[in-house]
């Protein structure tokens, strides 16, 4: 499973030691920093600062000076994410596993936004075996979007989707499209309106919205933002582009001229993207690096970390060793 696996929250006080956030299920927390909430740490105790300083190597680290928002309800997600759609002003990035086909409301508002406004950019990551699924009526993510493209181009629009090197030749034919999502999915789920981020488990389906409790936290920072649509970007450099134009789907797939097709030549496609995402998380933790002794107990640290096995990007097992 390809996403950002886990989000580190590290509010570095006496008593209050790190919350841990994943957009799939909470991980377990390294052996080396098992500590108990209700721990007594005196001055001969290892202070939380200490204990979690080991994290700020090796990733990029953001200071997070505004509060962190806790959305409690489905419902809260949902009216979070029109009110960012409705307010963003230079960019909207969604990265999600697919987009509900029933979601023409959510579909709506951004044509509405990018009509307004004709500064704003919009870019959608999502999986590509789940975002081609069709249903009953035969509509599909892909075909809900590509509509964005052809009325603003790709100058305002893009939909990436990014296609797993795993399921290719006769393995792809083979397996059917409920079936075929075991070999490896997109799994980020980010939502970026400017400078404001949401990290979440839920997808961008009716469900999601109304009944099905999920995780959702929203941060603010400007940096922090800018990372989350550089990393969409990144794999969207080796995702398939949807673009408008087959008239039996809605939509057709293209792959950037000169990158690998994942679905013909699995082994140079992996060689390609491997090198696209180490450049980018190598440039990230020069850019983002914080200094051990420049954290001070009262900072509020974010630290994402990638993991794209069949890409070879393992950061989140790196950190949970």
């Amino acid at each position: 499973m390809n996403g950002i696996r886990r989000l580190v929250l590290q509010n570095v006080r006496p008593r209050t030691l790190c919350a841990h956030y994943s957009a799939r299920a909470a991980p377990q927390r390294p052996k080396q920093t098992r500590l108990s909430a209700q721990s007594n740490l005196g001055p001969s105790a290892m202070s939380a600062h200490q204990v979690f300083a080991p994290l700020t190597k090796g990733c990029p680290v953001f200071k997070i000076s505004q509060p962190i928002t806790v959305l409690r309800e489905p419902q809260q997600f949902y009216k979070q994410l029109i009110h960012g759609i409705k307010h963003a002003q230079r960019h909207i990035c969604l990265s999600s596993l697919y987009i509900g086909s029933e979601e023409t409301e959510l579909v709506a508002e951004l044509k509405n936004a990018l009509a307004r406004n004709t500064k704003l950019q919009v870019r959608v990551l999502l999986d590509c075996l789940r975002g081609t699924r069709t249903d009953s009526a035969g509509m599909s993510s892909a075909a809900l979007l590509a509509p964005l493209v052809q009325q603003f181009g790709e100058e305002r629009v893009q939909v990436f989707m990014y296609h797993t090197p795993a399921l290719s030749g006769l393995s792809k034919q083979a397996w059917p499209q409920r079936y075929n999502e075991t070999f490896g999915l997109q799994h980020i789920k980010a939502y970026i309106f400017d400078d404001d981020v949401i990290i979440s488990g839920a997808n961008l389906s009716r469900d999601y919205f109304t009944n099905r409790q999920d995780r959702y936290m929203r941060i603010s920072d400007p940096q922090f933002s800018d990372y989350f649509v550089r990393l969409v970007s990144t794999i969207g450099q080796f995702s398939f582009r949807v673009l408008n134009g087959d008239q039996a789907t809605g939509y057709k797939l293209e792959m950037a001229d000169g990158v690998a097709d994942p679905t013909r030549d699995p082994r140079e496609f992996v060689r390609e993207a491997n090198e696209l995402m180490v450049q980018f998380l190598h440039r990230a933790e020069i850019e983002h690096a914080v200094e051990a002794g420049s954290i001070s107990e009262h900072d509020t640290l974010a630290i994402p970390t990638v993991q794209m096995r069949q890409l070879g990007i393992t950061q989140d097992e790196s950190h949970m060793r």
